[in-house]
């Protein structure tokens, strides 16, 4: 526990369901990045885009496909190096793509630039990645404390 300034800053211990969360997160931003390198157009198959669409448009998909990879090697070398400040930067970089994923998709579907099934599925999958990633980025709390001693 660390107090200055009158206030403690209690920061909560990464416990194993936080570690195991964090681990998984990083897991999943990888293969969903390994899997859009290897078959962009099929991705894009799948939100109901046209197979000639699809294969013009791979490129997007791979810019997609690096991003993801890259929050996943950014979030698992914090993990692995057990630096918390940095897992939490990651996990809140990640939580802000997808938020962005989330609106970015649920404009395409209004607009009927994709598949309404697919748009909804790939909604609910980023808004899952947001509840999941959301409870780990924010373990920090702040106490008030009549002390100013450090220990």
């Amino acid at each position: 526990m660390l107090t200055l300034c009158r206030r403690t800053i209690a920061v909560t211990p990464i416990s194993a369901t936080h570690s195991l969360r964090v681990g998984l997160i990083g897991v999943t931003r990888c293969a969903i990045g390994v899997g859009l390198l290897t078959h962009p157009a099929g991705f894009a198959r799948i939100t109901g885009i046209d197979r000639v669409t699809a294969g013009q448009t791979a490129w997007i998909t791979r810019v997609a496909a690096v991003r993801e990879l890259a929050l996943s090697a950014g979030l698992l070398t914090a993990f692995t190096r057990r630096e918390a400040k940095q897992v939490r930067g990651w996990l809140w970089v990640g939580m802000l793509v997808d938020a962005a994923d989330a609106a970015i998709l649920i404009t395409s579907g209004a607009r009927r630039e994709i598949a309404p099934l697919p748009a909804a599925v790939a909604v609910a999958t980023a808004v899952c990645g947001l509840a999941g990633a959301a409870p780990v980025a924010v373990p920090v709390r702040w106490n008030k404390a009549e002390t100013s001693d450090v220990t």
